[in-house]
């Protein structure tokens, strides 16, 4: 008897760990299938960027107005970014901004979409490469002038490399204003935000070490999500830099968020 509940035991195991992993290979099927739409959907729809109330920032009007109002006081000398995705906030920004921006895409197929859409913006330099390497390649660069707005954007199923981008960006560049994309807001749960399970969740508490140990200041969006248009995505806004964080409290859509 003790023989046949081990047997089945160990057997109800490996049917839990093949049902797991047929999961896993649905999800990155499901993911695939979801990213070659995207990049259809933009070069059929848009083969080359165009400006418009919609576009860059999921097409979030309120969220393109704490940008251009933090760049109106701020004046941002350089704009990294990762996930350039098929572009749009790369675009957005280069027009915005008129800085050099450096963005970063994993994925080829989005690599080679956005260039061939913003072939026309000469001071965007993209990076077919992983957020964390692409920052890496970054440290020392004589072109890249404060102050920084950075853009991170790159989280995506599995892999969050939100914590480790954050300790180089704050290792690196202090001098930078930091935008995380898909994040939660405390005051407003309507802000949609990634949830990938246990420790998974972009929210505070999975960056509490990180703000603790560089200083970070956090900052939220004040208007409902109810107010927002686009995807209505949630975001946090960090600087450590105490001058940019005194500019940051002035920015009428932000509210600063203590820990």
């Amino acid at each position: 008897m003790s023989n046949f509940i081990a047997i089945f035991r160990a057997r109800w195991r490996k049917l839990h760990e093949n049902v797991a992993n047929l999961q896993r290979s649905n999800e990155e099927l499901t993911a695939r299938v979801g990213q070659l739409s995207h990049c259809i959907n933009a070069i059929t729809g848009n083969p080359e960027y165009v400006s418009g109330l919609d576009t860059g920032f999921n097409g979030q009007v309120i969220r393109k107005q704490v940008l251009e109002s933090l760049h109106e006081m701020i004046s941002f000398q350089t704009v990294l970014e990762t996930g350039t995705f098929t572009g749009n906030t790369s675009g957005y920004l280069a027009e915005v901004t008129g800085a050099p921006i450096y963005t970063a895409e994993v994925n080829l197929n989005f690599h080679n979409v956005s260039k061939s859409r913003l072939r026309k913006f000469p001071n965007i330099h993209f990076f077919n490469t992983d957020s964390r390497l692409f920052l890496r390649s970054l440290i020392g660069n004589q072109d890249i002038n404060f102050p920084i707005f950075i853009y991170l954007d790159a989280h995506w199923l599995k892999d969050l490399p939100l914590r480790e981008e954050l300790a180089l960006v704050c290792q690196n560049w202090p001098k930078s204003v930091v935008l995380v994309d898909d994040f939660a807001v405390p005051s407003d749960p309507d802000y949609g935000y990634d949830d990938y399970g246990p420790d998974k969740v972009l929210n505070v508490d999975h960056i509490r070490d990180e703000m603790k140990k560089y200083g970070l200041s956090a900052f939220f969006p004040n208007k409902k999500a109810s107010e927002e248009t686009g995807a209505r995505r949630g975001y946090i806004v960090l600087a450590s830099d105490a001058e940019l964080i005194a500019k940051i409290e002035q920015c009428p859509l932000l509210d600063k968020h203590n820990l």
